[in-house]
């Protein structure tokens, strides 16, 4: 009988925070975004329990004009900065994730 020799990961807060904000936002099931990110479903399904979904108001505001129009649009492209930054980390964790399990498949250990 062959014992279980595979560690279990630790991911860290931001990068939790991040696949639950991609599971919320991908349109897809908890299992095809766990297998995406190489997750464990119950792993995402915890995770997702532990830190619901940010709900960000849709209030009408009136038309702003001029610099404050400017300064919206600036923090609004920031804001979506700080967010791909966020899908870019998940994407290279995953990566690295992969690229090692396929690294430890072929070399048979």
């Amino acid at each position: 009988m062959e014992a279980n020799t595979e560690q279990r990961r630790q991911y860290d807060e931001p990068f939790k925070h991040a696949a639950v904000h991609f599971f919320h936002n991908s349109g897809k099931s908890l299992e095809e975004v766990a297998a995406e990110l190489g997750l464990k479903p119950t792993a995402l399904r915890t995770w997702k329990r532990k830190y619901p979904p940010v709900i960000e108001p849709k209030a009408a505001k009136p038309p702003l004009r001029g610099v404050a129009q400017l300064r919206a649009e600036n923090k609004a492209l920031r804001d979506e900065i700080a967010r791909l930054k966020v899908q870019w980390d998940v994407l290279k964790t995953t990566l690295g994730i992969i690229s090692t399990t396929v690294c430890t498949r072929e070399n048979g250990t």
